[in-house]
């Protein structure tokens, strides 16, 4: 094996991890945005 067929592997690798961590944080951000917006409506409706 080559070392540029090498990096291309390893590359890729990378390049799935990021992928499948940016799809974790992005479901995990708009878990907590949806908790948090719940949160404020329930503190407004108890302040009316």
């Amino acid at each position: 094996m080559e070392t540029t067929e090498l990096m291309a592997i390893v590359g890729g690798h990378v390049n799935d991890e990021l992928l499948k961590r940016n799809e974790y944080l992005a479901a995990e951000n708009e878990i907590l945005r949806s908790s948090i917006c719940s949160e404020y409506q329930t503190v407004w409706a108890g302040l009316s």
